[in-house]
């Protein structure tokens, strides 16, 4: 990643690169969160997948697992929490726009790089980052891919690559060589240039990319047979991490989840997590009563 960037992100979130801490990680229902928070325990080993937010639901806890601290401190994975008093957690690491207006108050220790040397917001919305989770965590941790597979790869999740095969009178393809170019990332450019983009189409129904995640009395598991082996075999990850979905689950608190106008202005100290999901609507979540 570009160390102006860097510098930046370290003012307010060097924990990011303390290796010796622990922290306990909210995965949430998709690829997105689910593999980048693989990719982070693979380089962090001290972290791990202690929570499962189901934003209709609430909060699932691991419990009995006695290589968990539970005193540990949340990092949420790609999901944009508030902050305040309602927070699931204080930290994140996410890729989502979450302020309505210019001087509206930012969670800062959300690793987002819509506010990182910007301020992405209603106004300029369609200047926001439009890449996904994964491959801002490839970034933080100096990654490069090396094969095609793991180009592709970090591009299926959240239909990254959307962007890049935008209208010439739009915006997002320009917006994402722009930020790729900031994330040391251009083999992802150079790798969407030479393919159509429905060839990312037919691979993500054949990975099941968009399969959704749940609990049940066991473990964290995909609603669709995916193969977790090959993926995580792709972006070097230890397939022994795998074991780390595994688990008692049990409902800690429950959160509902709502979608609204972004025609309103709203107080986010007691949400759980909130983002602006279009230029139109939000999406926000808090604890219910």
């Amino acid at each position: 990643m570009d160390k102006e960037y860097l510098e930046i992100i370290k003012q307010e979130n060097s924990w990011f690169w303390d290796i010796e801490q622990e922290y306990n990680l909210v995965v949430t229902d998709d690829l997105d969160s689910i593999l980048s928070a693989l990719l982070l325990m693979q380089y962090r080993p001290k972290w791990h997948i202690a929570y499962y937010f189901n934003f209709q639901e609430g909060i699932y806890e691991k419990s009995l697992d006695a290589d968990i601290n539970n005193k540990a401190e949340r990092i949420g994975i790609d999901m944009s929490s508030p902050g305040g008093e309602g927070s699931v957690c204080k930290k994140c690491i996410s890729n989502h726009v979450t302020a309505l207006q210019s001087d509206e108050r930012i969670n800062k220790n959300d690793i987002n790089l819509n506010y990182v040397n910007k301020f992405i917001c209603l106004r300029n919305y369609h200047s926001k980052y439009n890449l996904n989770t994964l491959c801002l965590v490839y970034s933080l941790l100096g990654l490069q891919p090396k094969t095609d597979e793991e180009c592709a790869l970090l591009l299926l999740p959240d239909s990254a690559f959307q962007a890049h095969y935008a209208k010439a009178e739009y915006k997002d393809s320009g917006v994402q060589k722009q930020i790729l170019e900031k994330m040391d990332l251009m083999e992802l450019y150079d790798f969407m240039d030479r393919y159509d983009k429905d060839k990312f189409y037919k691979a993500q129904d054949a990975l099941r990319i968009k399969s959704k995640f749940y609990v049940d009395d066991f473990e964290i598991k995909s609603s669709q047979d995916i193969n977790m082996d090959y993926m995580c075999g792709v972006l070097g990850i230890n397939s022994r991490l795998l074991q780390e979905l595994q688990g008692l689950f049990f409902m800690d608190q429950r959160h509902k989840s709502y979608t609204d106008l972004t025609s309103k202005s709203y107080d986010k100290s007691k949400f759980s997590t909130f983002v602006v999901t279009s230029k139109n609507y939000v999406k926000f979540s808090k604890l219910e009563d």
